[in-house]
């Protein structure tokens, strides 16, 4: 037993003895040490009494190079074929536009003419009924001048001069005639700019109202008023007034008001009435002569 436990002893001494080169081949064990080492380059030798150097600091590691950004690939330009095709589609959706604009505009002149239209048609409307009440007034009036011995003298188409000498005549010794001014067909009264001398001098001056801002106007296009500009119709010679003031008040300067012409263009013409005692018509009508010797009066319808 203590022969085995010798020979174990034995082993292991042996083992260890071989393994630290102390026996065999002398480059076995140094050439183990050599794959054992750590970091021989760090090692220095210095003399006794000498302070070691300073640790050197670890090298930097290498900055990773950053990834190159992906440019986004440049679209290859339009073949001469696809450059004319997108030209000619551009063009069209402009000619498109323009269209649609032109028809717009044009509905909106359509649209207003047709308002124009109905405004004349309800003054016109409304001129007939005053016009038909007018006769039916004065018929009576008539009637019962006759009937009470009276008389009644009328003119038509007097200047404002011959009107002025009548009502002269009048004051100066016959207080108990009466006079009054009518129309013989009252269409109404107009606001309008005197036709200009051709459509494209009509236009200029429609022109000139937009720039303004006056819209509500109508050329006309044809009649003795041809070219002439309308600005409104109205039914009373005060509404027109009023509205001559608001548009002499925007800059408007060559409009004016008069009574509405018929469908020729011809204004209607003024009559004067005088109506009295019979009994002293004929002394009227002497003074009358000599105011008026070339525009004798009439009896009145």
């Amino acid at each position: 037993m203590k022969f085995i436990v010798f020979l174990l002893v034995l082993g292991n001494l042996l083992f260890y003895a071989f393994s630290q080169g102390l026996i065999g081949p002398s480059d076995v064990g140094e050439s183990v040490r050599i794959t054992q080492q750590i970091k021989p380059e760090s090692i220095r030798i210095v003399a006794r009494g000498e302070a070691p150097p300073l640790p050197q600091p670890a090298p930097a590691l290498e900055a990773e190079a950053p990834e190159p950004e992906e440019v986004p690939a440049e679209k290859p330009a339009l073949t001469a074929k696809e450059a004319a095709k997108a030209a000619k589609e551009a063009a069209a959706k402009e000619a498109a536009a323009k269209e649609a604009t032109a028809k717009k505009e044009a509905a909106a002149k359509e649209a207003a003419a047709k308002e124009a239209a109905a405004k004349e048609a309800a003054a016109a409307k409304e001129a007939a009924a005053k016009e038909t009440a007018a006769k039916e007034t004065a018929a009576k009036e008539s009637a019962k001048a006759q009937a009470s011995g009276a008389v009644c003298l009328s003119w038509e188409g007097l200047s404002q001069v011959e009107g002025d000498r009548v009502r002269r005549v009048l004051a100066g010794g016959f207080d108990e005639f009466t006079w009054r001014e009518t129309s013989l067909e009252n269409r109404g009264w107009w606001v309008s700019i005197p036709p200009q001398a051709n459509r494209a001098a009509a236009e200029k001056k429609a022109a000139e109202l937009k720039a303004i801002g006056i819209t509500d106007y109508f050329i006309i296009q044809e009649g003795g008023q041809r070219h002439a500009i309308s600005l409104g119709i109205f039914s009373s010679e005060k509404g027109a007034s009023d509205h001559l003031a608001s548009l002499q008040d925007k800059g408007v300067r060559s409009a004016r008001v008069s009574q509405r012409p018929d469908k020729e263009g011809k204004e209607s013409k003024p009559r004067l009435e005088v109506r009295g005692p019979a009994a002293r018509a004929d002394a009227l009508r002497a003074a009358l002569a000599q105011a008026l010797p070339k525009n004798a009066p009439k009896r009145c319808p």
